[in-house]
């Protein structure tokens, strides 16, 4: 469980699944943006 949530408590999760049982791209809309960029991930050069 990423930051305390189920996966079916995620909006993310829930859009994929969506798209994948309907086929329909449009259905599929980030209400956030995303955290992908490095600077969001200061640690992770550290392992």
């Amino acid at each position: 469980m990423a930051a305390g949530l189920r996966p079916s408590e995620s909006e993310t999760v829930r859009q994929i699944a969506d798209v994948l049982a309907t086929g329909d791209l449009t259905r599929c809309a980030p209400g956030a943006p995303p955290n992908t960029h490095w600077s969001d991930w200061p640690e992770s050069g550290n392992l």
